[in-house]
């Protein structure tokens, strides 16, 4: 542990394939890939006067002879032994469970020094074979845990069997190193802060050896794995944003299934959002093909939608943009609640007249030419404890091949004479929703925090806490970019610091004031 939390902290920057690709096993589940030296540098971590502060303290604690070569070491991370040029890799298999860890060496003597330094009265020591030299743990029996160095790579290896041998992996045969299989090209390719390489087929194979299964659970599992699922995700730290893209890697037939689910929406019932939304939903498919794609899962929908009075038609009908908005709160009675808003695409109207059917029974009622009130206007009254009615209403509206869900104060904006008219100021003009040219997900940070203070008279210091923290953030924007692609990034306020960088600016001031709050 000592080891791997001493180097793991000076690893750093550049991709390239060198010896500690190499150790890597072929068939691992999970492999992640860490260019800490960036984490730490774009941070400016180091930088912080209370992490200077504990790593004093620390060197401090150290015998007399060994403090200025951590100090030397804090200063420039070369130091160590380390290569601070080589990202850190690791590999997982999940049945039996094994871990490999590996880092670039530079300097075998000098990180000998360091580590005999840092082990100095525990008992652990180093043995040299045949060119390996192996840290001996002290303990007799299987090992669970193994360590192993020479001049280009430290291993460190975890295994459930407890039959962990560091030194296997640093001689391990070419065929069986994952960075000579295609599959994993992308992955050991990749030049981001942080990769991922998930394969969801030998996770499936090992839940199933865990667990019993049943025999539908079984065959689920079957179906899965023989769709060759893979996923590869990259994380960036950049200057005001971060970043998560993933890209799914599958069988053909996989592939042509979920492509033809995807599809671009094209915005229509964006101009009918409110510019100050708090989060607004726009993504769009086709059941129909949805429904022949999957067939399986339709053997299972189908009964269910049926006892609601749906038909496979009637779902098959809905085709086109899907758009769900969460908006700013109105006033109900004593207390502010949010308003919601739904719209999805639907050919025909047989289906808006089985919702109304199965909303007969409910207090709805007709109020315009395929317009129903469905007076949903009870809210929960804290102040009392009971349900009571004097809010707003929620309207049920089939109109251009479309069925809505609106607020009423919405509805009164959007419906013109009987017609659709967009609002003159709708989430279209706001930039924080660009992103919903592509489908996906926006969330405002801006407006919920002042939608948490508007609602929210009285604020805890915890709550003061959370609100400092969401005020860094702008937005959130989840995009499809394609069928298998897709991108997760959060916009900070400050567009010219690093993301990191401001993180651990805010969590160290929240540490200080911690501190001094304590005191």
């Amino acid at each position: 542990m000592l080891i791997s939390a001493f180097a793991m902290f000076f690893v750093s920057c550049e991709n390239s394939n060198k010896k500690q690709y190499e150790v890597i096993p072929d068939g691992a589940s999970v492999l992640v890939k860490a260019n800490l030296g960036n984490v730490i540098n774009e941070s400016e971590i180091m930088e912080v006067s209370m992490v200077r502060t504990a790593l004093d303290f620390l060197v401090n604690t150290m015998p007399k002879e060994s403090r200025d070569m951590f100090r030397e070491i804090i200063t420039d991370p070369s130091k160590s032994g380390i290569n601070v040029d080589e990202p850190m890799v690791m590999s997982v298999a999940v049945y039996p469970a094994e871990v490999v860890v590996s880092m670039a060496m530079s300097d075998k003597n000098r990180f000998v020094e360091v580590f005999e330094a840092v082990a100095d009265g525990t008992g652990v020591e180093l043995v040299e074979e045949n060119g390996i030299t192996k840290v001996d743990l002290g303990y007799a029996g299987n090992n669970e845990l193994d360590v192993a160095f020479d001049s280009e790579v430290l291993v460190m290896v975890f295994s459930e069997s407890g039959s962990a041998d560091a030194g296997y992996y640093m001689t391990l045969d070419k065929g069986r190193q994952a960075v000579n299989n295609d599959k994993y090209t992308d992955f050991f390719a990749s030049l981001s802060d942080a990769s991922a390489f998930l394969d969801f087929t030998s996770i499936m194979d090992a839940a199933s050896n865990r667990r019993y299964m049943s025999k539908d659970e079984k065959a689920l599992m079957e179906m899965y794995a023989s769709y060759d699922l893979s996923f590869l995700m990259d994380l960036d730290f950049e200057d005001g944003y971060s970043e998560v893209a993933t890209k799914v890697f599958a069988s053909d037939e996989y592939i042509k299934r979920i492509e033809a689910c995807w599809m671009k929406p094209d915005g229509r019932f964006l101009g009918f959002v409110p510019y100050d939304a708090v989060g607004t939903l726009n993504i769009a498919t086709d059941f129909g093909k949805a429904c022949e794609a999957y067939p399986e899962y339709m053997q299972e929908l189908l009964p269910m939608i049926q006892e609601l009075g749906f038909t496979e038609e009637m779902l098959k009908s809905f085709a086109g943009d899907i758009m769900f908005a969460v908006l700013q709160p109105e006033k109900l009675g004593s207390q502010e609640l949010p308003q919601m808003m739904f719209a999805v695409e639907c050919k025909g109207r047989d289906a808006f007249d089985a919702f109304i059917a199965l909303l007969a029974d409910e207090d709805s009622s007709l109020v315009d030419n395929d317009v129903y009130a469905l007076g949903l206007n009870r809210y929960y009254d804290r102040s009392s404890g009971e349900f009571v009615s004097g809010g707003y209403d929620y309207y049920l509206m089939y109109k251009d091949d479309a069925i809505f869900v609106l607020p009423e104060n919405i509805y009164s904006e959007v419906v013109v004479d009987g017609e659709l008219k967009a609002l003159d100021r709708n989430i279209t003009d706001n930039d924080c929703f660009a992103a919903l040219e592509k489908p996906g997900f926006v969330g405002d940070f801006k407006a919920i925090v002042s939608l948490y203070k508007d609602m929210v008279t009285r604020i805890s210091p915890d709550g003061k806490v959370v609100l400092n923290v969401l005020g860094i953030f702008e937005n959130v924007e989840f995009v499809m970019e394609n069928a298998t692609e897709t991108n997760f990034r959060i916009n900070m306020v400050d567009k010219d610091a690093n993301f990191l960088k401001q993180i651990v600016d805010e969590v160290m001031a929240i540490a200080s004031s911690a501190v001094m709050g304590g005191f």
